[in-house]
């Protein structure tokens, strides 16, 4: 039986209970434990929990606001609970305690009405409080008007400073218990709504309003502190019960807290008469810091039960830093000043220190500027009272504010760089906030792909100069004081950062600025950026060989520039979803590395989750969305106790499969080390140090295993051998790509950061038939001194392509002290780009790049195999001299036809006479589409034979092999799809948010319409997500233009089936006709058409597509599209 039938059945049972219900007073309020929120405010101002409580009450506290009004024009804060309040029946009175230091001030109480409304005909529901006496507490009951919509809500509290806007003044607040009375005679008893509650006329959508969430028993458990992050402090959580039924009850109310884990770490029991307003608040006795999960269920003697479930967090107090320990803090954070929620308090106890703050766009301050006072929208001089009253530094992002070069037929058309509007408008932003220290120029400007070909054309002279611009007027404005940032690069790219700083626009640039993602992979394996900007190749470097690489860029011209990662992050909930755990640890592991490789400040995307998880970045939050806080803000929380001021002093390792570090900070060495891969790692001795977990609770046994959590010794002694490991380094990358036959340098530095002679020898062990140039090199290294020692490795012929190791092994005194690992990749030695063809039929160019991927020069000769309809002239190519890392295009005439034979393909092949060393397909723009056999929509594709299969060299994959089988067909009942996709995790969350998953998005143009154009009517964007525990095929059209006036989804009328496979899933689908505006359905119409599929694998996402790979210009420009044309 549900709670709600328990409740009816039993206030049907005692027949006085509803005669007893006819008015009820309550309090729903009592501020003993709990503040409200502070929300969207333009003053400044703090709410917390005060001792003081009004004087006609036994005990109890109050909370307390702070208000400071700036005397710049009309301001006010707002603060309002976690959830309205709503109150039951027909609420008849509200009584508010209070006092205020001052008149002239308007303090509101603000309400919602029955429809959810704060405001009717244009008048707020609200009531002032009136002030009678200053200093005082006073009690005043207001009347709520007959003619308000029952139910209603208490939402929050404003206080404005209408009548004294001239005035600087600091207004303080106590708030003291509030009570109601309601009229619960004509109340329904199983909802708590007025009996004359109906759903708000004439809603625009067509659907009904829900009803506001009243109840007659509401429950809630939280805690006493904001966002219940406890630092240091005893947590107390607090379980809160609103009873509106008179009738006399007893219960109990059952806690039980869990750690990460799972485990039970406390429980306790009360005994409660619910009756009123109740809260039973448990001081936790809690040994161990770490995130923890409070359950409380309350049971109730009529058999009523309700459960509650709270997140919190116990961590360790935040390091008290001098202003300067703050400025080289390494520990950021990425947040939206301009948005409802900001929890800058919490992330300091958390022990942030730099806020890197989206608040600050470009266009965002020029239309808060007004008059000069920057007064408007985000209220900037609220926030940055915040940000100081709170001990942070911030980092203001100027999103938005480099503007694109025009380029015309491939050359410039415009100026490049800033006009003088632009220069004055930096000036006026930078001089009106003087207490703004560091200054970011902007956001992934380099993310569009129009921005970056733009820019590519001139070699990224439009950025430089912008920067360089930028840099002289903060430098001018700042007298030197002033911090320059270079735009967050939407990855790392060291080949685009070298010529910034040697042509000198970098000169004044103090900071060069880098954003990385590793999707699903642990920081020291991921090769990948998951920030991938459309059409930028996925280079495959090791996230810390990039950020190392730079670093050294970054500092190329002895100019003392620093590097800071401004965003980089892990995603639970969208996209590349790791789980909490994984999260936490690879917070920790990837803090570290990046200070390992020469990183300043790394900042953490993001601070809340997304309340609506869709795409990748929305599970990135610190605090879920409703802010309680996730294991990785417990592990981010003890990396800052711990390493609160760290200096690198180098890398250490126990064995294969393990990472580490040594840092220096309060004057003790702390090495931090892990398993990469496995929760159960090899065991290992520490032999000095105060040892403890991943969330800063001290370990008793110096004898640990290791796992994916990291584990600290803080305070190892100088013999340990974790530092002495430091003196031994890889300085060339630790992930070398290379082909069969290539050879490559590995290079030792040794550092001898000890107080005696290093007397040390390196050896090498290389793969089976691999060539060394020596197997050993003896060294010594006096006090203060470094050394290097170089390795020439070359790799077999013949080795098959894969991941390699080259073990690189340090001994003293005959004992081996540190091994290090160099991976190799072994790849393709030339990779082929062949460019689209393009245009329709009969004569054409077609373009070839080839990338020489070897570490050494390669000859070759560039032949085609084509269609016998097919003609390429010339038909070969010498290509002599490619250098390495070289991509040399090559353009050819090419002649081709729509029609080719079964078998046929295409194919450039690079190669010798002897052997084809890499080939490529060529994809032409147009294919035929045979009308359908008889299917039978069962996910089995018996019927499906290569005649309606798309020819597998048309297909393209942005990542691996396609590994897919894509068939497509006509009739006069619509388009069909069949494919079979392998190498799946058969990834779906949403099906309305389909980018999110695997799915299949085909744009149609029924017409065929070639002209440059945006979407009209007959063009089509469709997606098809499986749902394979359904046996069925979502389907959906994306509103681009005004081709449809709304976007449409789970289409009705769909037949389809879905299947999981071993690896992977089959679709088949039927398009009907009818949502296929304009299609003639005959033999030799033809359809412009682009097919993308998006699938998740264990290793990532790739997009398996023809005829374009889905960018702006496949969703905005149809006439981009391929053509297939209609075929018997």
């Amino acid at each position: 039986m549900g709670i709600i039938s328990i409740l009816v059945s039993f206030l049907i049972s005692l027949p006085n209970s509803v005669a007893a219900l006819e008015v009820a007073s309550r309090v729903v309020e009592s501020f003993d434990w709990c503040a409200w929120d502070s929300v969207w405010s333009k003053a400044a101002g703090q709410v917390s929990i005060v001792g003081e409580h009004s004087p006609d009450l036994p005990d109890g506290k109050s909370m307390c606001i702070e208000v400071h009004f700036s005397s710049r024009g009309f301001e006010w804060f707002s603060v309002k609970p976690s959830k309205p309040i709503w109150i039951p029946g027909e609420a008849k009175s509200v009584t508010v305690r209070y006092k205020v230091n001052s008149t002239g001030y308007t303090i509101a109480l603000e309400f919602l009405d029955g429809w959810g409304r704060a405001e009717v005909n244009g008048r707020r529901l609200s009531w002032v409080l009136p002030v009678k006496t200053v200093g005082q507490w006073q009690t005043e009951t207001f009347a709520v008007p007959n003619d308000w919509r029952r139910p209603i809500a208490i939402a929050g509290l404003n206080i404005h400073n209408w009548d004294r806007q001239s005035e600087a003044f600091t207004l303080t607040v106590l708030i003291d218990q509030i009570e109601v009375k309601t009229d619960l005679s004509a109340t329904d008893l199983q909802t708590g709504l007025p009996k004359s509650w109906r759903p708000a006329p004439n809603e625009r959508d067509g659907r009904k309003l829900q009803p506001p969430p009243v109840s007659l028993l509401r429950t809630e458990l939280t805690s006493s502190a904001a966002n219940h992050v406890f630092a240091g402090e005893k947590p107390t959580i607090v379980f809160r019960l609103w009873d509106w039924l008179s009738q006399p009850r007893h219960g109990k109310i059952d806690l039980k807290v869990f750690d990460f884990a799972g485990k039970e770490v406390f429980s306790e029991q009360r005994t409660v008469n619910p009756s009123g307003y109740i809260e039973e608040a448990f001081a936790l006795p809690l040994k161990r810091f770490g995130w923890y999960q409070a359950k409380a269920t309350l049971t109730i003697s009529d058999g009523t039960e309700r459960s509650e479930q709270l997140a919190f967090a116990f961590i360790p107090p935040p390091r008290e830093l001098t202003e300067i320990e703050k400025l080289v803090s390494p520990y950021g954070l990425n947040v939206h000043g301009g948005r409802e929620r900001l929890a800058i308090e919490t992330f300091r106890k958390v022990g942030i220190v730099w806020f890197r703050d989206y608040a600050f766009g470009f266009e965002t301050m020029k239309q808060a500027k007004g008059d000069g006072r920057f007064d408007g929208w985000p209220w900037y001089h609220q926030l940055l009272w915040r940000y100081q009253k709170a001990g942070a530094k911030l980092l203001a992002c100027l999103q938005g504010a480099i503007k694109r070069p025009k380029i015309q037929d491939g050359k410039l058309s415009s100026d490049i760089g800033p006009d003088l509007d632009w220069r004055h408008e930096i000036a006026t932003i930078i001089a009106a906030f003087p207490q703004i220290t560091h200054w970011e120029l902007d956001n992934e400007y380099d993310f569009p792909q129009e921005n970056r070909n733009a820019e590519e054309q001139i070699n990224w002279a439009n950025y430089r100069v912008f920067h360089k611009a930028f840099a002289e007027i903060v430098d001018a404005i700042g007298g030197g004081t002033l911090v320059a940032v270079e735009q967050g690069q939407a990855g790392i790219f060291p080949d685009r950062i070298k010529p910034c700083v040697e042509s000198g626009d970098f000169e004044r640039i103090k900071v060069v600025n880098v954003h990385h993602y590793c999707g699903a992979d642990a920081p020291e394996l991921n090769i990948v950026n998951f920030n991938p900007a459309e059409g930028v190749s996925r280079e495959v470097r090791l996230f810390f060989d990039l950020l190392r690489e730079a670093k050294q860029t970054s500092i190329s011209d002895k100019k003392q520039r620093q590097l800071w990662l401004t965003e980089f992050g892990w995603d639970t909930l969208a996209g590349h979803v790791v789980s909490p755990f994984e999260q936490a640890v690879y917070l920790q592991r990837g803090w570290l590395l990046a200070l390992a490789a020469g990183v300043d400040k790394a900042f953490w995307f993001y601070d809340f989750d997304s309340p609506e998880p869709k795409q990748f970045f929305d599970g990135c939050g610190l605090l879920t969305a409703d802010g309680q806080p996730k294991l990785a803000l417990c592990a981010l929380a003890a990396l800052t106790n711990m390493l609160p001021t760290p200096r690198y002093i180098g890398d250490c390792n126990a064995g294969a499969g393990t990472q580490g570090f040594v840092f220096e900070t309060d004057g003790k060495l702390v090495a931090v080390l892990w398993s990469v891969e496995r929760d159960v790692g090899p065991v290992v001795n520490f032999e000095s140090g105060q040892l403890y977990d991943f969330l800063a609770n001290p370990l008793d046994n110096r004898t640990q295993r290791l796992s994916r959590a990291p584990i600290f010794a803080v305070g190892i002694s100088r013999d340990d051998r974790w530092f002495k490991q430091t003196a031994y380094s890889l300085d060339t990358p630790q992930l070398t790509v290379a082909a069969a036959g290539d050879n490559f340098p590995i290079r030792v530095q040794i550092l001898n950061n000890r107080n005696r002679e290093i007397n040390a020898t390196v050896r090498v062990v290389a793969p089976k038939s691999w060539l060394v140039d020596r197997l050993e090199a003896n060294v010594k290294v006096p006090v203060n001194s470094q050394a290097n020692v170089a390795f020439n490795v070359t790799v077999a012929q013949g080795e098959p392509e894969g991941f390699r190791e080259v073990l690189v092994v340090a001994e003293e005194n005959g004992q081996r002290l540190k091994e290090m690992r160099a991976k190799v990749l072994i790849t393709k030695p030339v990779t082929l780009k062949v460019f689209p063809i393009e245009g329709e039929p009969g004569q054409t160019k077609v373009k070839v790049q080839v990338a020489n991927n070897s570490l050494r020069t390669l000859k070759g000769v560039l032949r085609f195999l084509l269609p016998k309809s097919w003609q390429v002239i010339p038909n070969s190519v010498n290509i002599e001299e490619l250098k390495p890392s070289e991509i040399r295009e090559i353009a050819v005439n090419l002649t081709w036809s729509p029609e080719w034979q079964l078998g046929e393909s295409a194919q450039v092949i690079f190669g010798t006479l002897e052997r084809a060393i890499a080939s490529e397909f060529m994809v032409p723009p147009i294919f035929q589409v045979h009308r359908a056999p008889k299917v039978e929509l069962d996910g089995k594709l018996n019927e499906w034979g290569e005649k309606w299969a798309v020819p597998f060299w048309l297909l393209r994959s942005t990542f691996g092999e396609p590994n897919v089988r894509l068939f497509l067909a006509w009739s006069s009942e619509g388009l069909y799809i069949a494919t079979e996709v392998r190498n799946s995790i058969v990834k779906v969350s949403d099906p309305r948010s389909f980018w999110t998953g695997d799915c299949i998005e085909l744009f149609v143009d029924t017409r065929n319409d070639k002209r440059p154009r945006s979407f009209e009517p007959g063009d089509h964007q469709f997606w098809f997500v499986p749902l394979v525990d359904e046996g069925r095929v979502y389907v959906g059209q994306w509103k681009r233009g005004n081709e449809i006036p709304q976007t449409l989804y789970d289409l009705p009328e769909i037949k389809s089936a879905a299947r999981k496979t071993n690896d992977g899933y089959i679709v088949e689908v039927l398009l009907p006709t009818k949502y296929l505006h304009g299609f003639k359905p005959q033999v030799g119409a033809k359809l412009g058409l682009n097919i993308n599929l998006t699938i998740h694998s264990e290793r990532g996402a790739r997009e398996v597509y023809w005829h374009r790979q889905k960018d702006l210009g496949v969703l905005r420009s149809p006439h981009l599209w391929g053509t297939v044309e209609l075929f018997d």
